[in-house]
């Protein structure tokens, strides 16, 4: 006890605190130190309640990290109406909790939006950690519209990590040179829109063991963004959901068992440089689809100018594309590309199912293909 009370006395020295007043018993108890403010030196926050079903602080105001701070194991956090956990440049989270004691930020009421959320703002440190955390009662700022929110060259890990009742997203990346450094073992749920939304640049970062459920939302929104670095897209449990055109102008691997729907203005267009290696399985087909299950419900696989021995299409789906009257096909040729397709199915688009622009491709059909339901042909030119 007295080793605790030591280390209470330098939290409150460094940080500042007031005592909180206590509901009546009927009532659960509320933190007896408030945190809050901006944090210029490192600083070690203690686990100073051994009940889990106490809160150890309140964060009574804006939390602004400018210097590292190092969450203890077991260390529950509830926040007040609209508050916010902002890691800037100079500044560090290092919230590592353990499976037996994992560490809690909620709002002091358990209402989707009571608070803000965490934020990593240009906080480019391999510190920044959220394991074994439980992020809940979040998403409460229109701007900063996720209960944790990556932002603007920052970096950060997340491993084992739950978010849940965000009024929002649950997750956001919004930049593109915000960093995954890991992200395993995270779930998601009972948001008010996506699970998770970030840039096509960084869905090499998900994989299985990324979970969700209950979300009004529960696909992974991808947004518009080139890929000029070669990336794995991997399966998850969830679709992903991509929004706007995405340009690949490097290798790009699809493992087999990923599903991938689009937006009404959704592509996916190899470019010269790019290329798309999409090798499914008979049990494990990789899926490109619409948003919705009706013809021309997004514009389709387009390769130009991709030249690519890589492109190779087997054990997939592509249907409900072929919306864009100039790339007229689920899939399209042009250029110069090549494609070997084979074991697969594409059907059901508003105009053409593939499209040789001017037989001037390179299509490897292996035989094995099934086209069908297209409005305008199975096959143009």
């Amino acid at each position: 006890m007295k080793a605790t009370h030591i280390l209470f006395i330098a939290l409150a020295a460094t940080i500042g605190f007031t005592s909180c007043k206590k509901k009546k018993k009927t009532e659960e108890e509320v933190p007896e130190v408030t945190i809050g403010g901006t944090v210029n030196s490192p600083l070690t926050v203690a686990d100073v309640n051994s009940d889990p079903n106490v809160p150890d602080y309140c964060l009574s105001e804006d939390w602004i990290l400018n210097a590292n701070v190092t969450i203890a194991p077991g260390v529950v956090i509830c926040a007040k109406p609209g508050v916010q956990i902002k890691v800037n440049a100079n500044g560090s989270l290092n919230a590592t909790g353990t499976a037996a004691q994992p560490i809690v930020f909620k709002g002091e009421q358990p209402t989707a939006g009571f608070w803000t959320g965490i934020i990593f703002s240009y906080s480019n440190s391999p510190n920044n950690k959220l394991i074994h955390c439980t992020v809940s009662d979040a998403g409460g700022d229109a701007n900063w519209d996720a209960a944790v929110y990556g932002y603007a060259s920052s970096q950060f890990t997340m491993d084992y990590a739950t978010v849940t009742r965000s009024a929002r997203s649950g997750i956001l990346i919004y930049s593109a040179d915000v960093v995954l450094n890991q992200f395993t073992n995270v779930n998601v749920t009972n948001c008010g829109e996506f699970p998770l939304k970030l840039l096509a640049n960084q869905v090499h970062s998900v994989d299985g063991t990324f979970t969700a459920s209950n979300n009004v939302q529960n696909v992974i929104r991808v947004l518009d963004e080139n890929i000029n670095t070669p990336r794995t897209w991997k399966k998850t449990t969830i679709p992903y959901l991509i929004s706007g055109e995405v340009g690949v102008n490097a290798a790009l691997t699809i493992n087999p068992g990923a599903t991938f729907r689009f937006t009404s203005t959704g592509a996916l267009k190899m470019n010269s440089g790019g290329s798309l290696n999409a090798i499914g399985t008979a049990a494990d087909k990789i899926i490109f689809t619409g948003e919705y299950s009706s013809p021309g419900a997004w514009r389709g696989i387009l390769f130009s100018y991709s030249n690519s021995v890589n492109n190779i299409m087997r054990h997939c789906d592509v249907s409900f594309g072929g919306n864009d009257a100039n790339w007229d096909g689920n899939v399209y040729l042009y250029a110069g590309s090549q494609l070997v397709m084979g074991n697969t199915a594409v059907h059901d688009s508003q105009r053409f199912g593939l499209v040789d622009y001017q037989n001037d491709n390179t299509f490897t059909d292996e035989g094995t293909n099934n086209f069908y339901n297209n409005a305008s042909g199975n096959f143009g030119n």
